[in-house]
């Protein structure tokens, strides 16, 4: 905040705040290709289910996606 200060750019401490508690968050969550348990996934589920918002992660990328049965059929080779 003080070397911000000493350059001469306005702080906002709120949205700072709420930066620094977005890339805490961001660096113990779960990654691509962590290999979890399956009550590992329930929890992980039912977390996400308890969330107020459970549609994006704390930077605001998707956690989850809609996809319809024709979408998801394709994705597994089960039709072209």
């Amino acid at each position: 905040i003080d070397a911000l200060k000493s350059a001469g750019q306005e702080v906002n401490t709120w949205r700072l705040g709420e930066h620094m508690i977005a890339k805490t968050v961001c660096r113990h969550a779960v990654k691509a290709n962590d290999l979890l348990a399956g009550p590992e996934l329930e929890k992980l589920v039912e977390d996400l289910r308890h969330c107020k918002m459970p549609y994006t992660c704390p930077h605001g990328r998707p956690t989850l996606i809609e996809m319809n049965l024709r979408e998801l059929e394709k994705k597994f080779g089960r039709i072209q």
